[in-house]
């Protein structure tokens, strides 16, 4: 398991490098854009002779030479730096175009700056801020007009989204940058889009579709020409290859990809293609071939630190050690992985590090040091105090089962040597079972833990919905009030003058009386609606009770719809209760007469509420067509809204329905005693 997870993790390392290895397709100022445009493509097919020749430019500059200049020269330094594995230079440069950039306010300088050091911090294992110099550079996308570093920095997204496990919003930036590069014809922003998609299909087991995207790649660095983007795809190519063809064809296009690594001189691009070449050779039982490959690849991080790929080839290596059983080395890899794996900001390092270290430790029979291990990366993972001290207990009473086995073992060794080949075989069986109920407990303690945060969430959930719920009652309540008593005041008063303007205009003049009695209408139409508002927003009634809000509801259902409505309220539900009761049965009441109206067809309402041991119970039935409750629709907001309320008052909201039989609607809830404010 642990070996899958470093191959698969230098894999997508692989994928991160492969974007800090091309310059940007950007074009300069005028009168520098050739020689710019020039050594990208230069850096592309022989990155050592760019290299030389964008310091003997820079040396050139003089003091009047303006910054438009120098930043893109720094930031092309910059990433010929990091493609040579020159970090610290490349770092240093990154940051002096950035100053630049910023005090210029150009945009593209600054995008191009942030996306070089999100790419070289991510290879010293700071993944967190490699994400949020991504997302900065992403930030600027606005202000630039260049299709070519547009490209990366989406495909960049991609990756910081993948990281996260955000796999939705990874698709939809590819598809983005896809649309953008076909739209601009600009090579470089296609070979980024292909290789986007190529990684999203590849992710969720689309091969096909990743290989013809991986294909399309290879054609486009012919064309731009890039022997690096030849590399990539080649090395891409193989990787897709190797899970779909004859493994021949993989190892050809893996060698062919590495061979172009080796001629350009490109330190970090070699060792990711040795970590590709590696897994590929692990995967076919071909160990040696795979060791030769993983310790070039951990030579090169030697040379040139970078603490994410150095991790990966140590943790890769030792995985092959544990598959020939070469136990010792496994772990003295391990443990070099797991002092670099300190380093990084990421504790799924330092965790998948106690992991393997477990895994080599079970396998020399030290179980209690195994499980010690275990312990450990969960406790990174859950930080969980409780299920440390019982796994903590189950260790010891482990290791003292694990002793007195071994000890009547060894006694019964002592006596009967021809039973020693019967008590090993019993011995091992018991082992397996301790392992068995270990994991067992562990599994058990992880699932209680997760219920019971489930729990807690469930109920913050709760009562935010219910604070949410009672804030938005008494937003409703203040501006129906205001709406009635300031509003309506005015409007009133409005009337009033209108009214002794029409008494002392009428025998003065028709037309202005005639006039003012329009004005009069208007007011009150005004009025009309003012008072439709403030009832829609907050009832009056409600006010007065439950019951008299109940009867106030039933009478304008019954006089707006023409459906007939009886009510029918036990004498012993008390008229006034905690408002969000009420609210919350009168909303229920509301809405299921709503849908009955648009969707029930019926001709009778009843309406019955009831209380027990303050234990109340409403329902809401009707004699209209109903409908099958398997065809209830996802976005029935109605429905949901109602559950809702029940949820938040401690309830329950149940339907019965079926065609041609009417439907019910109920709900029941308990209300404490001094929650009523008046039997």
């Amino acid at each position: 398991m642990n070996r899958c997870k470093a191959a698969s993790y230098a894999a997508y390392y692989c994928m991160l490098i492969v974007a800090a290895l091309l310059v940007a397709g950007r074009v300069l100022a005028a009168s520098t854009d050739n020689s710019l445009y020039n050594l990208r493509i230069m850096a592309e097919n022989d990155p050592v002779a760019a290299y030389r020749e964008v310091k003997q430019l820079r040396a050139e500059l003089t003091d009047s030479t303006t910054d438009s200049t120098q930043i893109p020269l720094l930031n092309l330094q910059a990433r010929l730096e990091f493609l040579l594995a020159d970090s610290v230079q490349a770092e240093q440069h990154s940051n002096q175009a950035l100053m630049l950039a910023t005090q210029r306010s150009d945009a593209i300088g600054q995008a191009d700056a942030l996306l070089n050091l999100a790419k070289i911090v991510l290879g010293q294992g700071r993944l967190e801020l490699s994400t949020e110099l991504t997302f900065r550079s992403a930030a600027l996308l606005s202000k630039m007009d260049d299709p070519a570093l547009t490209a990366e920095i989406m495909f960049w997204q991609v990756l910081a989204y993948r990281r996260r496990g955000r796999e939705q919003e990874a698709v939809t930036m590819a598809l983005q940058a896809m649309e953008i590069a076909a739209q601009s014809e600009n090579l470089l922003a296609l070979a980024f889009a292909y290789r986007g998609l190529s990684l999203s299909y590849e992710q969720s087991y689309h091969n096909t579709e990743s290989l013809a995207y991986s294909q399309l790649m290879l054609r486009t660095a012919e064309q731009i020409p890039s022997r690096l983007f030849e590399a990539y795809s080649l090395q891409d190519l193989a990787t897709r290859a190797g899970t779909s063809t004859a493994f021949s064809v993989a190892e050809t296009l893996m060698q062919q990809a590495i061979g172009l690594y080796r001629q350009l001189h490109t330190p970090f691009s070699l060792s990711i293609g040795l970590l590709s070449q590696a897994r590929m050779y692990t995967d076919q039982q071909r160990y040696a071939q795979s060791l030769d490959a993983l310790t070039e690849a951990i030579s090169i991080y030697q040379q040139y630190p970078a603490a994410l790929g150095y991790w990966y080839a140590l943790i890769a290596r030792s995985n092959v050690y544990v598959q020939l059983q070469e136990f010792d080395k496994a772990e003295k890899d391990a443990r070099l992985a797991l002092a670099t794996a300190q380093q990084m900001d990421d504790i799924m390092f330092h965790s998948q590090n106690l992991d393997l270290l477990a895994t080599i430790a079970a396998a020399k029979s030290d179980y209690a040091a195994a499980y010690t291990l275990r312990v450990q990366s969960s406790e990174l993972i859950n930080s969980h105090k409780l299920q440390m001290a019982q796994h903590n207990v189950s260790e010891a009473v482990s290791g003292y089962e694990q002793e007195r086995q071994q000890r009547y073992i060894d006694s019964l060794n002592q006596q009967n040597l021809q039973q020693s080949q019967q008590i090993k075989q019993k011995q091992l069986q018991q082992s397996w079972l301790v392992t068995l109920l270990v994991g067992s407990l562990l599994l058990l303690l992880l699932t209680v833990y997760f219920l019971r945060r489930l729990g807690q969430v469930n109920l913050q959930l709760r009562g935010l919905a219910a604070r949410l719920e009672t804030a938005r009652e008494e937003e409703r309540k203040q501006i129906a009030r205001d709406l009635h008593d300031d509003m309506g005041q005015y409007l009133t008063a409005l009337r009033l003058d209108i009214s002794g303007m029409d008494v002392l205009c009428a025998d003065q003049s028709p037309v202005v009386a005639q006039r003012i009695r329009a004005l009069k209408a208007l007011v009150d139409k005004a009025i009309s609606i003012m008072r439709s508002i403030v009832t829609s927003i907050r009832p009056a009634p409600l006010e007065m009770g439950v019951i008299f809000a109940l009867e106030w509801l039933a009478e304008e259902f019954s006089n707006t719809s023409g459906i007939s409505c009886q009510l029918d309220i036990s004498p012993d539900v008390p008229e006034l209760v905690s408002d969000k009761y009420m609210t919350a049965v009168f909303r229920v009441v509301q809405e299921s007469l709503t849908n009955i109206v648009k969707h029930a067809e019926a001709t009778h309402v009843i309406i019955r509420l009831s209380v027990s041991y303050r234990k109340f119970f409403l329902s809401i039935a009707d004699n209209g067509k109903g409908f099958n409750l398997n065809e209830i629709k996802q976005n029935c907001y109605g429905l949901t809204g109602m559950r809702e309320r029940a949820y938040m008052l401690g309830g329950e909201l149940t339907l019965r329905s079926r065609v041609n039989d009417g439907t019910e609607i109920g709900l029941t809830f308990r209300i404490a005693e001094d929650e009523v404010i008046n039997d």
